[in-house]
């Protein structure tokens, strides 16, 4: 009897032991799957989660040499725009932006927020040859002005592509915000001396 209640024991042991083993390995059993969701960046790109604890990728630092600046000396204003967008099946089409300012004082029926900054936002859409154009048109509130940014986007139809870059198409078409990038653009907009 005391040698069945010692195997007992001694069994009951080892399966405690090799639980806390395997629970304080640094190498899991099974490699860990992070959900396929994406982190639009302030620059418009995207990251995924990875690692082990499925945190979101760092955002690319914001490369002064990929954006160009502008300067309006009829309207006394300069601004800074990306050189070219980062995506693959998204493109200008009215690049750079047009920035417009008005003596009027910002007033907006629906405004939206982006980065805590409010917009007015107008659009314009249109289809031709497979792609759909729309027109973007900011405007918001500077030093008791208000200040309009516009510019177009051509939006490729993904059913154009075979199944893998129709998928890509549709993945980028779903994370790019043109808010985002709009807002970039309007952080830089700063009166100049005439």
């Amino acid at each position: 009897m005391k040698n069945n209640i010692l195997i007992i024991l001694v069994f009951g042991l080892l399966i405690v032991s090799g639980f806390l083993l395997l629970r304080t390995s640094e190498k899991p059993l099974v490699e860990q799957a992070c959900t396929q969701e994406a982190m639009v960046c302030p620059d418009g790109s995207t990251v995924g989660r990875t690692g082990p604890n499925c945190e979101f990728a760092p955002c690319p630092e914001r490369d002064p040499d990929d954006w160009m600046s502008y300067t309006d000396m009829a309207r006394a204003i300069r601004f800074q725009y990306p050189a070219k967008l980062d995506a693959t099946y998204i493109f200008a089409t009215d690049w750079p932006p047009k920035v417009d300012v008005s003596s009027q004082s910002y007033s907006c029926d629906e405004p939206i927020l982006v980065n805590g900054m409010s917009y007015c936002l107008g659009t314009k859409t249109e289809g031709a040859a497979g792609s759909v154009y729309t027109e973007y048109s900011y405007s918001f509130p500077k030093e008791d002005q208000t200040v309009t940014l516009t510019f177009a986007l051509q939006y490729v139809q993904c059913g154009n592509y075979d199944e893998a870059e129709m998928q890509a198409c549709e993945v980028e078409r779903g994370l790019f915000d043109p808010h985002m990038l709009a807002d970039q653009i309007a952080q830089t907009v700063v009166f100049i001396g005439t």
